[in-house]
Formats: C-alpha cells, sequence, structure tokens
C-alpha cells in the first residue's frame, strides 16, 4: 500500500483508467456491451503493466517479503 500522497494519487489514477470503458459505456450506451468487458480488461491490464515499473523503481530497498519487519 502507498505511504505517500503520490503513491496514493497513482492508484486511484489506476482505478479510474481501469474503469474508463465503463464510465464511457454508462453515457453513451453501447451497441455491444461485450465490448465494454474487454476494454476494462485492456485497460486494467496495460495500466498496470505501465505502472509496475514506476513503481518497482520508486520503492525503497527494493521488491521483497519483509514478514512484517519495520522499515
Amino acid at each position: 500500500m502507498p505511504i505517500a500522497w503520490e503513491g496514493w494519487l497513482l492508484l486511484i489514477g489506476l482505478l479510474v483508467f481501469a474503469m474508463l470503458p465503463v464510465i464511457v459505456s454508462v453515457l453513451f450506451h453501447p451497441a455491444r456491451p461485450d465490448l465494454v468487458f474487454a476494454g476494462c480488461f485492456a485497460c486494467g491490464i496495460g495500466g498496470i503493466l505501465c505502472m509496475v515499473p514506476l513503481v518497482r523503481n520508486r520503492t525503497r530497498e527494493g521488491w521483497r517479503w519483509r514478514w512484517g519487519n519495520p522499515l
């Protein structure tokens, strides 16, 4: 979980980006609602693939299992 406001902003941005097809479908009522699911899936995967390198580079002490130890 994020500990800084920048991390929370990035996480909220990812969720909004992943839900963008649903928001658009509610506003415009698409003829093919099955494409809404495909759009959500594509936006979610695309957002995660863009976010992982950024988050990995910004994590102090790298990614590792911490077993509840304090930083």
